[in-house]
């Protein structure tokens, strides 16, 4: 979230305010590859199983993984990437300063 590119990607959000950002690395394959787009919707609510962009207000670290709440009255939040060779992150719901679900993915061939 480094870098601002002025394109457009297709999608079917009707989020007025959604955004498109380039994948970076490889956690998320195979379904989603470094280059592809992802559109996100900031005015939708994540939730659990649904593959989310999260920043952390600490390091302001961006994740894409696939999101899941657990814990006494759903306070924990685990991240998950598809590839099996990242573990499993483990956060407080308070340690995001958001977390958005992703909605569209586009593949440049």
């Amino acid at each position: 979230m480094e870098t601002f590119l002025d394109e457009r990607v297709p999608t079917q959000s009707l989020d007025e305010n959604a955004f498109g950002l380039i994948v970076e690395g490889d956690s998320m394959e195979p379904k989603i590859s470094e280059g592809d787009y992802v559109t996100v919707s900031p005015n939708k609510e994540a939730r659990s199983g649904n593959i989310v962009i999260a920043r952390t207000r600490k390091d302001h670290g961006v994740y894409l993984k696939k999101y899941f709440l657990h814990g006494e009255r759903a306070t924990k939040v685990r991240l998950v990437s598809l590839n099996t060779e990242y573990p499993p992150l483990e956060f407080e719901r308070s340690d995001f300063s958001f977390i958005y679900p992703v909605v569209g993915l586009f593949r440049k061939m």
